[in-house]
């Protein structure tokens, strides 16, 4: 049988996210206030580079979040407690893997660039 979230967890996530939503509305009412408007413009074009890249720090956290349930609950029931289908689940699951995987064959040099960063012994000066 699904397991169904206890309501002060999804209050308590909706009180979060309530907070940071507060605070990027202050923000954005912050810039819209700027009197000078290529001040406001370049700002505000900062701050869009910034929601790009929070956007993907907010998957990576939403990822781990959903690798850490695997641990310990299936995939129906994380779909369940979600409200999403399980075959969202396996996605945002297989991501996961998927980022780990490409984040640790980014990580080791292949043979040739370690080749072209080390000259072999018979091409070094004497």
């Amino acid at each position: 049988m699904p397991q169904v979230p206890a309501p002060s967890e999804g209050k308590e996530a909706e009180a979060e996210a309530e907070v940071v939503r507060s605070a990027f509305h202050a923000a954005l009412a912050g810039l819209a206030a700027v009197p000078d408007p290529m001040v406001r413009v370049r700002a505000a074009g900062l701050l869009q580079d910034v929601v790009r890249d929070l956007q993907g720090e907010l998957r990576a956290i939403r990822y781990q979040a959903v690798a850490a349930l695997r641990e310990t609950r299936t995939l129906q029931e994380i779909a369940d407690e979600l409200g999403v289908s399980v075959a969202r689940v396996s996605q945002l699951s297989a991501s996961v893997s998927h980022r780990q995987i490409s984040t640790a064959a980014r990580s080791r040099p292949s043979a040739a660039r370690a080749s072209r960063r080390a000259p072999a012994a018979d091409d070094r000066d004497s």
